[in-house]
């Protein structure tokens, strides 16, 4: 199930899922105002306008926005959606919060609005939203990508094979992901971080990003 459209938060409003879980994901994209996260009462996340914003089902978290003073003005658009495979196991983009500034910002948000119109129009059948959703993952997805390739180490590379091998369902813990570059954690998420130029955490929600999308694309998993 898909569920889109443009939210209208003004500058001071706050929301919060802090007494139930989120009860599926989300993907937002700011374009009127900023947004400061904070879960089990200490911050975890700021958004500013032009970011997009993934949270995943299960999240408690409360979120205020500033920086849009016109009540009638949008402050973002949002996808709220499940993602499961053929045996309705579900699939999470990232453990937290996570936000990312993209390139093209134009081109975002018109697939944030074309998904909105779209689910907010009866007569637009369920597949082509999905579809709509799919190509916004895979621009999402190529977008990340091209930031983080071109940047890998020789320091990481056991690592950065080992995620890649193992990302889905293995163990990628920072410990682990330490112990194979024989580096202590501390020094290990400081060289991944200078080298590709993202936490490992991150590095991981971006291939997940992709395999997500890919997924979509040939129907192994839906939406």
């Amino acid at each position: 199930e898909i569920l889109a459209f443009p939210q209208f938060w003004h500058n001071g409003s706050v929301y919060s899922f802090s007494e139930r879980a989120r009860p599926n994901h989300g993907i937002m994209f700011f374009t009127g105002s900023s947004a400061s996260y904070a879960s089990g009462g200490s911050p975890c996340a700021e958004a500013s306008p032009t970011d997009i914003v993934y949270v995943p089902k299960g999240a408690r978290y409360t979120v205020a926005f500033s920086g849009n003073d016109d009540k009638a003005g949008m402050s973002n658009y949002l996808i709220n959606f499940v993602l499961t495979d053929s045996h309705g196991e579900e699939l999470a983009l990232s453990d937290g919060i996570a936000v990312y500034a993209v390139g093209s910002s134009d081109v975002f948000c018109e697939k944030f609005a074309e998904i909105s119109r779209q689910s907010m129009t009866a007569f637009y059948p369920p597949c082509r939203v999905k579809a709509a959703l799919y190509d916004l993952l895979c621009d999402i997805s190529q977008s990340l990508r091209n930031e983080i390739i071109p940047k890998t180490s020789a320091l990481i590379l056991p690592a950065t094979n080992y995620i890649a091998e193992n990302y889905l369902s293995g163990d990628v813990s920072l410990k682990k992901l330490a112990e194979i570059s024989c580096m202590s954690e501390a020094n290990f998420r400081r060289v991944f971080a200078k080298s590709v130029g993202v936490s490992p955490k991150e590095y991981i929600l971006r291939l997940k990003f992709g395999t997500a999308a890919t997924l979509l694309e040939h129907g192994g998993y839906t939406v």
